[in-house]
């Protein structure tokens, strides 16, 4: 339901007020009365519901239409229409010094009245719906304008003739106060020329109607990008166009600076004589250098195009499965970055060693590769060279086992020959000699039985078994006459024969002693060997709970063979030989692991 329409009716003459308001009733408005100019403007000013004023010209004494309704409208926007008996020139004019909305003569009819004010609530409709339109759009414009102030680039726009309709703050900034002027010509505003600027790029715009850019370096070394845009208008024509200058000084700067870091790296590459690689994940497609193809005898014409199917078929089929898994493992994120030695077939079906390695340079915003750059070495010469050095070693292995073997054979001979000899003669001490010398023989032959079996490293032997076996086997060269408790403790720990040589003479000699002298005249004895680590000092005990050393020994000024080749040997060890004699015999070799 539409609200009904308010009226302000001013007619000074009651009866015809009575008989206008009945009529605008009629017709569905509500009407207010004033009688004069003064209590129209008051009724104007207390109802903000009027929606038009019906004016007489003339109200009597005091104030007239045309002054009541002008100071109506100097504090409301409101439709007038002027309502008068006269026709006169004169007393038209006074109407048309105020906004009104129409002019209508007193007995025209009711028709006449009702239209006329319908035509002028219309016609208000549309003068405000157009001030709302150009509110909007100059609301609008300074929006756009504001923007165009923030942006960092020179925005001008002109009209054909090259006269400034706007520019912003940057085009302006650089221009002397009174040349910022909107209407002035371009090259006049910026530049201080009287004609169009020799090098203006706008004229080839207004002809061909079309965008134009370039860049172009001024006179200062500062480089812009320059875009003239034309505006065109419903009927094609320009009816202007827009300058855009953007400074690209330090974009430039850093492209060249980039191009030479490239150009750089370029020559590094090259001369390390290196292969590149830039592979683009999502389409495939594959960038390499010269030296990449020339590796595998092929120009980079041969390879193109190139993708990721065409390196499988290159790479030795035996190989792909496991340069594929490194990739996915770099490609996924589970490794840093691919590296795989693989072999590939060279352009005359030949294949060489490639050290491919790479990395993921780009991904995108699921955290997908999207760019791998990598480099390809040719390896082939050194895995050649690893192979033959693996074989040469393999060889030299297999030398020295036989060699090892053989030592060993003939260290079982003497000892055979020191065992059948000592069954042979009839002298104690003969035998004792000899018994001792084959104790020597098979700590020798322990060694080198324990160096044969260790699978890994020839080098080095476990003390532990070898020490025990030594202490064994000159146990077992002693009559059981007397009832030995032999008790060994030696820590896990690997010697290289040059100390664990020295050490087993140590034990069989020590040992062979303590059999031979420690027990005299009883029936049992306990012997405790012992080897302890801490850190990188070993310490060798040999002890016995027999008679003990003899007064006054002093193991320095000692004849003996035995003791005199356990002190040598405790040297050669880099170490000390302590005897003591507290309860039976204590003997401590003390050295450190070389």
């Amino acid at each position: 339901m539409i609200e009904a329409k308010t009226i302000l009716l001013v007619e000074d003459e009651a009866f015809i007020a009575l008989a206008e308001r009945r009529t605008l009733e009629k017709h569905g408005y509500t009407v207010l009365t004033a009688s004069s100019g003064a209590a129209a403007v008051r009724a104007a000013e207390e109802n903000p519901g009027i929606d038009l004023v019906l004016m007489d010209v003339d109200l009597g004494s005091g104030m007239d239409g045309p002054e009541a309704a002008a100071r109506i409208l100097e504090h409301r926007d409101l439709p007038v229409v002027f309502l008068s008996s006269h026709t006169e020139p004169e007393v038209v004019a006074r109407t048309e010094r105020v906004s009104s909305f129409g002019y209508v003569v007193k007995d025209s009819g009711e028709t006449v009245l009702v239209a006329s004010i319908k035509m002028a609530f219309r016609l208000f409709e549309a003068k405000r719906d157009a001030a709302d339109r150009e509110a909007a759009l100059a609301e609008s414009e300074r929006r756009f304008h504001r923007m165009l102030d923030v942006v960092p680039d020179m925005i001008s726009i002109h009209d054909p003739e090259f006269r400034i309709l706007y520019s912003n703050w940057q085009g302006f900034g650089a221009v002397p106060e009174d040349r910022r002027k909107p209407g002035t010509r371009c090259h006049q505003t910026y530049r201080g020329l009287s004609d169009v600027c020799p090098d203006c790029r706008a004229g080839r715009v207004l002809r061909m109607k079309t965008p134009f850019r370039t860049e172009a370096e001024l006179p200062d070394g500062t480089w812009v990008d320059i875009r003239v845009i034309p505006l065109l208008d419903a009927a094609g024509n320009v009816e202007s166009f827009m300058e855009w200058v953007r400074d690209i000084t330090e974009s430039r700067r850093a492209e060249r600076a980039l191009r030479e870091e490239r150009e750089r790296l370029r020559f590094i590459i090259d001369g390390a004589g290196l292969g590149t690689w830039e592979w683009d994940v999502r389409s495939n497609r594959t960038v390499f250098n010269d030296t990449w193809a020339a590796m595998l005898g092929y120009s980079l014409e041969d390879l193109t195009p190139y993708d990721y199917k065409t390196w499988v078929r290159l790479v030795h089929p035996d190989d792909i499965g496991r340069a594929e898994t490194a990739l996915d493992d770099c490609i996924s994120g589970r490794a840093p970055q691919y590296e795989c030695e693989f072999r590939m077939r060279h352009k005359d079906g030949h294949w060489i060693w490639i050290l491919d390695q790479g990395r993921v340079m780009t991904r995108d915003d699921q955290g997908r590769p999207s760019l791998m750059f990598g480099t390809h070495t040719e390896i082939d010469r050194i895995k050649r060279t690893e192979e033959e050095l693996r074989r040469g070693l393999d060889e030299k292995e297999l030398l020295l086992r036989e060699t090892h073997h053989r030592i060993k054979n003939n260290i079982a001979s003497i000892a055979s020959l020191l065992s059948l000899h000592a069954g042979h003669v009839d002298s104690p001490e003969a035998q004792s000699a000899l018994n001792e010398a084959l104790g020597r023989v098979r700590s020798m032959q322990a060694l080198y039985t324990k160096m044969l079996s260790a699978r890994e490293d020839v080098r080095e032997v476990s003390v532990p078994e070898f020490l025990s076996d030594i202490a064994d086997s000159v146990v077992e060269l002693f009559p059981a006459t007397v009832s030995i408790s032999l008790e060994k403790r030696f820590d896990a720990l690997s010697l290289d024969a040059k100390q664990l040589f020295p050490l087993g003479i140590i034990l069989n000699e020590l040992l062979t002693n303590a059999m031979k002298y420690a027990f005299t005249g009883r029936a049992a004895g306990r012997i405790e060997a012992a080897l302890e680590r801490r850190g990188d000092r070993v310490t060798f005990i040999l002890r016995d709970d027999g008679t003990g050393l003899p007064p006054g020994f002093d193991p320095a000024d000692s004849r003996g063979f035995g003791i005199t080749l356990v002190r040598i040997l405790s040297e050669q060890l880099g170490g000390t030989a302590r005897f003591e004699s507290e309860a039976g015999t204590r003997v401590a070799v003390e050295f450190s692991l070389r």
